[in-house]
């Protein structure tokens, strides 16, 4: 197996800042060099891919305009065509001195005034605002911003971020430039690996600029590369791999139960029993035969707490259980789960009807809870709407993780995993082929699964995360064009030694999927 490295980190804008500070306060680095490297990355960029077009940098005032004059100096030096054009008042310090470099060059910069046009040959650099933003847009920067989006350019390369995102967030402070690409520098901001940046950030790349690892070993989030499991010892056998209870499905929601099982078999456990009420036996044995299919007393056709004492003889042989996928909402259902998490002392996924709502609170227990909510899901967990939860879905993914004392995983096209200490990672794998129905119930068995198989429960869900997400990348690759929950699964043990470490140490510039 090639060697492991650190997965990128991910940062808010104040935790960038303060790396930023003690890289230049303790460490030495000058600002300066800070500057030209992430320039450095941007030029090198653009002669690599863009290596005949002209270049136009629209720059602000701050440090984000001087590192877009940087670039245009760099340009230049390599014989570019280059003009530069600036939003805003008076520069700052960096700004006028790089101002001042590219000057002596002979190149003058002109006021933005919006009525000069330029073909599509030319690509744009965005250098007007960067992570510092933190208040709406004045008309000014606005009306450039508008200009710059009503262009026919060859591309657009954002500066660290596109102008105009919140870099915490991800939200637009008014407008924001829709970039064709973004060169982030050193530390990955989180407001780029947000659900709503995706469609205005481009193809996301990050540059070494030079954090040395112990600054960046600091920050409590990461991109999601987790290590692949082990492969099973050749003297394996069925009890050896594992046991995993799945509690699933209703009278109408039979075939999330059976998603959610087959998930968790796909992921190389040993055996799966799986709980459904009891009219629903023989139809969801003869979908999967793999599985121990246990009928449970039933009401209304769904399972309540008297199932606990009928499964209290498999509980003692389980690793883990996962409990939620289609069993309807109501009191018998969260009873249901509040006296299983009482009883059984190993880690437990909770999906879909089995998560909390509103003020409940689950039993103080020593094993782990993993949650698997979507916007929706989460924001009745907190009285609130799935449009609240999207402004700022890490903040409340933490705070989940901080309240229930449990790991969050909230599904999205950057689905988080939050953990109670305020450790997560951003997961980047995934297509909207993955926006089908079911797809949540084959995550739920998926962690189950390798919960199951030994992984620690923080390593579970991000690995799960990981596999879901490039099941569907795979089939997106392979030119499909919609997806069924099922196909997810069939990829499942494909993958399962797949994992790919980060880009090692050494690579400048690094694509993010």
């Amino acid at each position: 197996m090639p060697p492991r490295f650190a997965p990128p980190a991910v940062g808010s804008v104040a935790q960038v800042q303060t790396l930023e500070r003690k890289l230049i306060d303790e460490w030495g680095y000058p600002a300066l060099v800070l500057m030209e490297r992430a320039a450095m990355a941007c030029a090198r960029f653009l002669d690599r891919h863009y290596p005949d077009a002209p270049i136009l940098v629209m720059a602000g005032v701050g440090n984000n305009g001087a590192d877009g004059l940087a670039v245009a100096r760099m340009l230049v030096d390599r014989g570019r065509t280059v003009k530069v054009l600036t939003v805003g008042g008076s520069l700052n310090e960096l700004a006028t001195r790089q101002m001042a470099w590219l000057a002596r060059r002979g190149v003058q910069s002109k006021s933005f005034a919006g009525a000069e046009s330029f073909g599509t040959e030319w690509v744009l650099v965005d250098a007007i605002f960067g992570i510092g933003l933190n208040r709406p847009l004045k008309s000014d920067a606005m009306l450039a911003i508008d200009w710059v989006n009503r262009g026919h350019w060859r591309a657009i390369l954002a500066v660290d971020v596109p102008s105009g995102l919140n870099a915490d967030t991800g939200e637009s402070m008014g407008a924001v430039v829709r970039a064709t690409h973004t060169m982030t520098f050193g530390i990955l901001k989180t407001g780029l690996m947000t659900d709503q940046a995706l469609i205005r950030i481009g193809q996301l790349w990050l540059a070494d600029i030079g954090f040395p690892p112990a600054l960046l070993e600091q920050l409590p989030g990461h991109l999601n590369l987790p290590t692949p499991p082990s492969a099973p010892s050749p003297d394996s056998h069925k009890g050896s791999l594992g046991t995993v209870l799945v509690i699933a499905g209703s009278a109408t929601m039979t075939g999330a139960a059976v998603l959610s099982a087959k998930a968790a078999a796909r992921a190389g456990i040993g055996l799966v029993y799986l709980a459904v009420p009891a009219s629903q036996r023989d139809p969801v044995a003869m979908a999967l035969p793999e599985a121990i299919v246990l009928p449970m007393p039933e009401s209304g056709g769904t399972i309540g707490p008297e199932a606990i004492a009928v499964l209290q003889p498999q509980l003692a042989r389980c690793k883990a259980v996962a409990i939620g996928p289609g069993l309807g909402q109501s009191q018998r259902v969260r009873e249901l789960v509040d006296g299983l998490l009482q009883i059984y002392e190993g880690p437990v996924v909770l999906d879909a009807d089995a998560l909390p709502r509103g003020d409940d609170s689950l039993p103080v227990r020593m094993a782990p809870v993993i949650m698997t909510p979507h916007a929706t899901e989460l924001g009745r967990m907190f009285h609130t709407t799935a449009d609240v939860i999207q402004k700022d879905r890490l903040a409340r993914a933490l705070e989940a993780a901080r309240r229930f004392r449990a790991i969050i995983a909230l599904k999205g096209a950057r689905t988080i995993v939050a953990r109670p200490d305020g450790g997560f990672t951003i997961n980047a794998t995934g297509s909207p082929l993955l926006a089908t129905a079911g797809s949540g119930d084959v995550l739920t068995g998926l962690i189950a699964g390798l919960l199951g198989r030994g992984l620690e429960a923080g390593e579970a869900a991000m690995t799960g995360v990981w596999l879901h997400g490039r099941a569907a990348d795979l089939a997106r690759d392979a030119g499909m064009v919609s997806l069924l929950a099922g196909d997810v699964i069939e990829r499942i043990p494909l993958l399962l030694n797949l994992t790919p470490p980060p880009l090692p140490p050494g690579e400048e510039v690094r694509p993010i999927p």
